[in-house]
């Protein structure tokens, strides 16, 4: 064999080779690009997780939305896919990124797929997301769209203004059984908490008063909780910063040279639980009949005093109505009052010219 006729069927086979290599290079890439062939008896599952529902119901029936509330959205990534079949039994799970970058080869058959994103502890600082929804594989691709929303409750704190002037410093606890999360304080009204569908709340409050009387109360909600629902707590407990204090009127009548001139009104207070009081600056009383003012006193020292007769109202009516105040820097506080005691009796002459009611 000449030189020339070996060198040509050398070059022949390399080019045989060379588009052999080339042709099997190629399957072996669209293989993978494709990923994973369904057979006979399978099919393709397409997962899809919708937008993240943002819409939650308060109490009494309002809507708000977790944006609103200031609650962030999971994005799609972020969700764990469970694929479940028909006996329960888990056969593929994982983030939503990793099993939908190639398509999902599944036997015929029903499936429950679920999307799930955060906790489930009974009571925490993040939502849970939840969504499931349910296919059957049959030969070619199979469609499931999931439409998670919060699957726990969102609790949040309505913290009245009158708070800061009754209390230096005070605390808010949600509990569920022997879980306690704080839900806000007296620097941070703005926060919320989550709690496990079908629990019972119960809530602490706790703090110091500016009279410096430590106080606390706890209160249960009445029924356990629904999820996607907007539970707001009214943090506004009966607890004063003067309920230690009470104001108390007593009436004598004024008899002059046999005759009844008027009436004369007494006022006293009682302080309970020792309450240092020192931090009143200054007392603000009415007397009230029919919510007209017949009798005022204001002064910066609280002592039995005996309230000045007014001219237009030289007696105290029977029902008549005692309404109290302090001022604690520069904020004025009501304080518990009694009624005004009813007149005592006594012997005196009566003429046309006296009257008492």
């Amino acid at each position: 064999m000449s030189h020339e006729r070996r060198s040509k069927m050398i070059k022949h086979k390399f080019i045989v080779a060379l588009f052999t290599l080339c042709y099997l290079l190629t399957a072996c890439v669209a293989e993978d690009l494709q990923g994973p062939v369904a057979g006979s008896g399978e099919g393709y599952l397409v997962l899809q997780v919708g937008s993240v529902s943002a819409e939650v119901q308060s109490a009494p029936l309002t809507k708000a939305t977790l944006t609103e509330l200031g609650v962030p959205l999971p994005s799609e990534d972020q969700f764990t896919i469970t694929i479940k079949d028909s006996n329960g039994s888990t056969v593929k799970t994982g983030l939503y990124g990793s099993l939908t970058s190639s398509p999902l080869v599944l036997p015929k058959g029903t499936y429950t797929v679920e999307a799930s994103q955060g906790d489930t502890l009974a009571i925490q600082d993040k939502p849970y997301f939840y969504g499931s929804g349910s296919v059957t594989i049959t030969t070619g691709s199979n469609i499931v769209s999931l439409s998670p929303k919060l699957a726990n409750a969102i609790i949040t704190p309505v913290v009245s203004e009158g708070l800061s002037k009754h209390y230096k410093n005070w605390t808010l606890n949600a509990c569920i059984g022997t879980d306690t999360k704080e839900l806000a304080t007296s620097s941070n009204t703005n926060s919320h908490l989550f709690a496990k569908k079908g629990e019972m709340v119960s809530f602490i409050f706790s703090g110091t008063n500016k009279l410096g009387i430590q106080t606390s109360s706890t209160w249960n909600m009445s029924n356990a909780i629904d999820a996607c629902m907007n539970y707001r707590v009214q943090c506004d407990p009966a607890l004063s910063i003067c309920s230690a204090i009470t104001v108390k009127g007593t009436i004598d009548p004024i008899i002059s040279d046999g005759w009844l001139r008027g009436s004369e009104l007494t006022l006293s207070y009682t302080v309970a639980n020792g309450a240092d009081i020192s931090a009143i600056s200054s007392w603000h009383v009415d007397v009230k009949y029919n919510n007209i003012t017949i009798r005022t006193y204001d002064s910066s020292a609280p002592n039995v005093i005996k309230m000045e007769q007014n001219p237009d109202w030289p007696y105290i009516p029977k029902d008549s109505e005692i309404t109290a105040y302090v001022t604690i820097e520069e904020d004025q506080i009501p304080v518990n009052t009694t009624k005004v005691a009813n007149p005592i009796s006594f012997g005196i002459d009566v003429t046309a010219e006296t009257t008492y009611s």
